[in-house]
């Protein structure tokens, strides 16, 4: 209980004063007496005893009646909160496909931290097995805490049992680690480029592989990174969790067309690992022909081009790590007239007129022309970084970055947060959320009803003394 006006209580200065001014005022009764042979008495002399006085009950009641309206003078409120004895749990994943007996399992150790009282569960994706549960939107870890604090501000206290400790739980409540044994050789990230695959795993132990040779390992804290070169077409991943992921050789399909039958176009397009699939097929790149996205080449006109400049935007990704004086543009005598459909990346000046490109893209950035052949007429260095390039231009990514081999897109690995889960000593409170809304009852009706009730008494008992029955009556 509390007080809202705590000064109200100096009023209580005031009984000791009342009690003196009741005991000093009070007169001795009078009694009729005869006076026939009074001086005989008074000869006598006797000392006359003391009266015993005795507590007043009137000024009793005038006392407590006063105390009490101090008291309801002062305010007394009793405070309580809206969810007594209920505590908010947040438990994060440890792997996005988690069982339901895993996160009860941590339920149970958690409500070890306080027995008595009744839990309410925050999970994403929810939990079957535990009630009741809230669920929650995936996402990075401050987004998970983020919902979780806006949809438990109302409950008494809150426990988060995390992954791995993060700044901002400590302020929500009390922080306990979801495992209590770190795991090793969890599979949290599969990379890599061509038939290079990179595998990031959770302590030193190296994953189960089949279909792919170890090729190296880069130890770094408490993960690795283990590398691998694939002998076959599927490679077999154990995740570390109890699952396995297959990784199928996915190479980049392209159909040819004109212009793309010589042996050094055959060189670049198996160099690249790229796939020629059947006229008719669908392909995710096409030389020549008329799909898209695609590369033509031999699309210029002759022309003498010795006295020209070249210009092109050397930050542009078509020229980026490309040695450009290691290809003779102008050796073949060909050149893209100015077409409105075709924005010049390697235009050609006469003076300071634009008199037509060597290479241009088109409006909608799916079709790269050139006027000549420089993938069979350059060196064989430059030709490759070329079509790397290119091919990266149209399609988003260069195959010589391009992972060869790739898991289904519907396969999910856990987080690294997840995956490099383990103890660690437990910290924060769990004391209530200051900020949360507190209901508050005023009891001051009370003790001003019980004062009012021994006021009026005390004035009752006052009115029959002054007026005793059989007494009688002015009129």
């Amino acid at each position: 209980m509390a007080l809202l006006s705590p000064i109200g209580l100096l009023l209580l200065l005031a009984l000791p004063l009342l009690a003196w001014l009741a005991i000093h005022r009070t007169k001795p009764r009078r009694m009729k007496a005869g006076t026939l042979f009074v001086w005989r008495r008074l000869a006598e002399k006797r000392p006359l005893a003391r009266p015993r006085r005795r507590i007043d009950p009137l000024l009793l009641a005038i006392l407590a009646a006063a105390a009490l309206s101090a008291l309801a003078v002062a305010r007394p409120v009793s405070a309580s909160s809206g969810r007594s004895g209920v505590i908010a749990v947040f438990l994060e994943r440890t792997s996005p496909a988690e069982s339901d007996d895993s996160l009860a399992a941590t339920a149970e150790r958690v409500t070890e931290e306080a027995p008595r009282a009744e839990f309410a569960y925050f999970i994403v994706d929810g939990c079957d097995a535990l009630s009741p549960v809230t669920g929650l939107r995936g996402g990075s870890i401050e987004t998970q805490l983020s919902q979780f604090e806006r949809l438990s501000a109302g409950f008494d206290a809150r426990i988060l049992a995390l992954c791995r400790p993060h700044s901002a739980a400590e302020r929500l409540g009390r922080v306990v680690p979801r495992l209590e044994q770190r795991r090793e050789g969890v599979v949290y990230r599969i990379g890599g480029r061509g038939t290079e695959i990179e595998l990031r795993v959770s302590g030193g132990a190296a994953p189960a592989v089949t279909g792919a040779e170890q090729t190296g390992r880069v130890a770094g804290g408490d993960s690795a990174a283990w590398e691998y070169r694939a002998t076959a077409e599927y490679v077999i991943v154990e995740t570390g969790l109890g699952s396995s992921v297959q990784l199928e050789r996915s190479p980049l399909l392209i159909a040819t067309g004109s212009g793309w039958a010589t042996p050094a176009h055959r060189a670049l397009v198996a160099a690249a690992g790229l796939k020629t699939v059947g006229p008719g097929d669908d392909a995710d790149l096409y030389l020549g022909g008329d799909g898209k996205p695609a590369i033509v080449v031999n699309a210029g006109k002759s022309a003498v081009l010795a006295d020209s400049e070249l210009s092109f935007d050397p930050t542009h990704s078509l020229f980026g790590e490309l040695p450009m004086a290691a290809i003779d543009w102008r050796a073949e005598g060909r050149l893209i007239p100015p077409n409105a459909e075709l924005r010049p990346l390697l235009a050609v000046l006469s003076g300071d007129e634009v008199i037509g490109s060597l290479v241009a893209v088109s409006g909608d950035g799916r079709r790269i022309v050139f006027a000549g052949d420089p993938f069979s007429s350059a060196p064989i260095a430059a030709a490759s970084l070329l079509f790397d390039n290119t091919v990266g231009v149209l399609t988003g990514e260069r195959p010589s970055a391009r992972p060869l081999y790739r898991a289904d897109p519907a396969v999910r690995l856990p987080s690294e947060r997840q995956a490099l889960a383990g103890p660690f000593p437990s910290s924060g409170s769990l004391k209530a959320d200051s900020a949360k809304a507190i209901s508050t009852t005023e009891l001051s009706i009370w003790p001003a009803l019980a004062a009012g009730l021994l006021a009026l008494i005390a004035a009752t008992v006052m009115l029959k003394r002054r007026h005793p029955a059989g007494s009688p009556q002015a009129t």
